[in-house]
């Protein structure tokens, strides 16, 4: 198939942030996937079923699925769990990127019935709205049913966590999104370590919080943060 340089690039850029989720412990196995908005409206872009984040480097180990559900390019096979990606970005034109992982204390947290509070400085940015919950059920959300039950439950926010589960993650770009995964995932963390301590302890106001997740959502702070872990990446893969 051929693609025009500005996709090429874009689907370069999901291979990266694919493997800057491998990188910072997000991989189980061959799950999770992470997709973007294709520019021309046919569907979704997406990583494709039975490789793990860190084997995706090039248009082969993709997948562009349409709204529907059909396999438009690539060989897949497609993750079932695709309706999470489309049923999400149909319901949210803000968002043209979209991921899921089992990352390991969001998944944890998830299983609780606690609030997810900020703890320290990158939590409250990324809290500064809320991280949702989605608990109608624990197992695959492989229909485009219970897919847009996950897009509700999600509503506005940049991220929500799957009772038992996992996470599920956006944002205004491939960039954006695969932060707000690390930032959710450090969050999730944060708030269990302090938890466990049996110590007393706080979180910034709410009035705050909402400052600094508007602030963390600016292009430039995106686009340094991702600076940050793409050039990580490149270390990480040469040694």
């Amino acid at each position: 198939m051929t693609i025009s340089h500005s996709l090429q690039v874009d689907l370069e850029t999901l291979a990266r942030a694919c493997r800057v989720l491998d990188m910072e412990g997000q991989t189980d196995l061959t799950q999770g996937h992470l997709s973007m908005r294709d520019p021309d409206g046919r569907g979704v872009w997406m990583k494709k079923r039975g490789i793990s984040l860190r084997q995706v480097r090039s248009l082969d180990d993709m997948v562009l699925i349409s709204w529907e559900g059909e396999l438009l390019v690539g060989d897949g096979p497609m993750h079932l769990e695709w309706p999470i990606h489309t049923e999400i970005m149909l319901a949210r034109p803000d968002v043209n990127a979209v991921g899921h992982t089992h990352a390991y204390h969001a998944s944890i947290f998830s299983a609780t019935n606690e609030t997810l509070r900020a703890v320290v400085q990158g939590s409250a940015r990324v809290l500064g709205g809320r991280v949702a919950r989605y608990d109608l059920r624990t197992d695959l959300i492989d229909t485009r049913e219970t897919g847009a039950g996950l897009a509700e439950s999600l509503g506005a926010e940049w991220g929500v966590l799957m009772k038992n589960h996992g996470l599920t993650f956006c944002g205004p770009n491939v960039e954006g999104a695969t932060l707000n995964a690390i930032h959710i995932e450090s969050a999730c963390k944060a708030h269990l370590f302090a938890a466990s301590t049996g110590l007393a302890w706080d979180a910034p106001s709410e009035e705050e919080m909402v400052e600094k997740s508007n602030a963390r959502q600016m292009d430039w702070l995106i686009k340094a943060s991702w600076g940050f872990f793409s050039n990580k990446l490149d270390r990480f893969e040469a040694a």
